[in-house]
């Protein structure tokens, strides 16, 4: 249970990650770089994207994580 746990986790993890944190940096740079001019855009682009990324993979992460692998281990439980 527990080495099937964490490779589901860590597959899950990276796709979910991957996927939202491209939609998300790609909405908030239009934003920004709507509202600022070139210089400035592309340098807080870039901080905002790194910044938003990383708080969101981790929320996310944990939070997924902790669901999956309950209901993974649950599952595997039942069936074992």
């Amino acid at each position: 249970q527990g080495k099937l746990c964490d490779i589901l986790q860590g597959m899950l993890c990276d796709i979910i990650q991957g996927m939202l944190c491209d939609i998300i940096q790609g909405m908030l740079c239009d934003i920004i770089q709507g509202m600022l001019c070139d210089i400035i855009q592309s340098l807080l682009c870039d901080i905002l994207q790194d910044m938003l990324c990383d708080i969101i993979q981790g929320m996310l992460c944990d939070i997924i994580q902790g669901m999956l692998c309950d209901i993974i281990q649950g599952n595997m439980c039942d069936i074992l």
